[in-house]
């Protein structure tokens, strides 16, 4: 694998694991948000938020690891 190869597979693995940190970052706070909402339809909508980003992240997170094993 030549070098240049190595060093774009890693620019490609940080932006997955800063894809992967900010909808983490996101899900945590939509689930605060919905913890201190009064009206249990805005909880609802929070927590359906938090768990999109959840999903997101965890899409991410697989793309990540792909990306690590093809990247060495």
């Amino acid at each position: 694998m030549l070098r240049s190869d190595r060093i774009e597979g890693a620019r490609t693995q940080m932006g997955a694991v800063n894809e992967n940190e900010y909808y983490q970052r996101r899900a945590e706070q939509a689930r605060a948000l919905a913890e201190s909402a009064a009206l249990p339809d805005v909880q609802a909508i929070h927590r359906d938020m938090a768990d999109r980003y959840a999903e997101l992240a965890e899409d991410r997170g697989k793309s990540e690891r792909q990306t690590l094993k093809l990247a060495f």
